[in-house]
């Protein structure tokens, strides 16, 4: 399949980002901003970020409605990270309702990326959502499969442009599939991770923008390229970032 570069508006990419800490942690939308710059193209982000957000819960938000309708090349959406895996089929519908309205106030955006976030740690964190997410594993495939839906939903509400899945916690399973032991606390997979065991570590945020950068079609540089997860976390660990 032939994959067309992003056509910009401007001289520069300009991405806007609606989430919450997991895309404010360690200033993603900055990290993203740099993975442009490695490939070449000039960026600016903008972001409207509240802790735990959901995406039902930003739209009534001024601030995010008024970045939603403001001039960007790409927009980064990210749920709060227990309801793409449908953990509550309530949560679940209020997000795809969410993003009826985000396809209508960004028709005019011609990418939109769904932040495909990823399965907690050791499980969720939450005691509410750990009969449904017992372990990472089982968190992750089932946050992969509801973000998938959520492009989907996303695609049949927009009459143009573009919509991709970023998936950055397919990333984060990669290097759990690559590790013996993927919990000890000397693993690749364990630094990914903040010491709350579900935000990310900066390690995990640098993989993250790695991902939304490569979603974003940018010819990134060998050493910024996510197809070997393991081994980029393993060099930015080491200090090559």
């Amino acid at each position: 399949m032939l994959l067309l570069p992003l056509i910009m508006t401007s001289e520069a990419l300009h991405v806007s980002f609606l989430g919450n800490s997991f895309t404010y942690f360690n200033d993603l939308p900055s990290c993203v901003v740099s993975a442009c710059r490695a490939a070449g193209v000039g960026a600016t982000a903008a972001e409207h970020t509240v802790g735990g957000e959901a995406l039902s819960g930003h739209l009534e938000n001024e601030r995010a409605r008024a970045l939603l309708a403001a001039p960007a090349d790409a927009l980064v959406v990210q749920d709060n990270s227990v309801n793409p895996g449908r953990a509550s089929e309530e949560r679940f519908e209020e997000s795809l309702r969410a993003l009826d309205d985000i396809a209508e106030r960004a028709a005019h955006v011609e990418h939109v990326v769904v932040y495909g976030s990823w399965g907690h740690r050791d499980g969720s964190v939450y005691e509410a959502t750990r009969d449904a997410y017992p372990d990472f594993p089982t968190m992750q495939r089932r946050t992969e499969e509801g973000c998938e839906a959520y492009v989907n939903r996303l695609a049949a509400r927009r009459p143009r442009g573009r919509v991709s899945l970023a998936p950055v916690g397919d990333a984060f399973r990669r290097v759990y599939e690559s590790e013996a032991a993927p919990l000890e606390e000397s693993s690749l997979f364990y630094r990914l991770y903040a010491p709350d065991a579900f935000h990310p570590s900066k390690y995990g945020t640098f993989l993250a923008a790695c991902v939304i950068a490569e979603t974003l079609r940018l010819p990134l540089p060998d050493d910024w390229k996510p197809s070997d997860a393991a081994a980029l976390v393993r060099r930015s660990s080491l200090g090559a970032r």
